[in-house]
């Protein structure tokens, strides 16, 4: 009976050491079909850094100074009619610092016929006698100016009717001539911030004469 028994545990024993072996083999072969793994370097981490926000920064911009608008008007102060009466206006006018110009209007042309101006006032006295001893009773023996002592005979629209009446005249022996006489009118123009009922009341101080009228014109 106990050799039965040693018996039985010597197999038990042996299958117990083939069983360990058989498990420590499967778990080589095991190990032995893995690959190999190695430590790889890992990169350093590369932190870009957030662009930064332009810093805002208070611009002053300065603005031109706008001046305001100023719209001048014109006028024309017309029917002046000598060129002394304009020059006195125009100066009384830029007197008062106002934007005033002269400027004149040739209205007609006349023939004025006319004994030249002797050497004396005496000999113009005297031709004025003469001329009416030979008939001719129309005439005019200027007293002052530029034309003092020229003794005028007519004065025509027409410069044929003038020719005619010089014919008349020469065939007395008169030596009389023929001048081209020229009549203007005067204006002045006028700039001013005013409008025209300010304008007349200004231009009422520089005593115009009635025959003057005040417009409005384009600049």
């Amino acid at each position: 009976m106990l050799v039965f028994v040693n018996v039985v545990y010597f197999f038990w024993g042996l299958n117990s050491q083939q069983s360990e072996i058989s498990e420590a083999d499967k778990f080589l072969a095991e190990v032995a079909g893995l690959q190999q793994l190695s430590l790889r370097e890992v990169e350093e981490p590369v932190f870009v850094a957030k662009p930064e926000e332009p810093v805002a920064h208070e611009v002053v911009v300065s603005l031109p100074v706008v001046e305001e608008l100023v719209i001048d008007s014109c006028f024309l102060i017309n029917g002046i009619a000598s060129q002394k009466e304009a020059a006195r206006l125009l100066s009384a006018m830029q007197a008062q610092q106002l934007a005033a110009s002269l400027s004149r209007l040739l209205v007609a042309e006349e023939f004025w016929l006319v004994l030249p101006v002797a050497d004396s006032w005496q000999q113009s006295l005297q031709d004025v006698k003469d001329l009416k001893t030979k008939g001719v009773s129309d005439l005019w023996l200027v007293p002052s100016g530029v034309d003092k002592g020229v003794i005028s005979l007519g004065l025509f629209a027409e410069e044929s009717r003038a020719e005619r009446r010089l014919k008349q005249l020469q065939g007395k022996n008169i030596k009389a001539v023929m001048r081209l006489k020229q009549r203007f009118v005067y204006a002045i123009s006028l700039k001013s911030e005013a409008d025209l009922a300010s304008v007349r009341s200004l231009l009422s101080e520089f005593r115009l004469g009635k025959a003057n009228i005040i417009n409005k014109i384009s600049c």
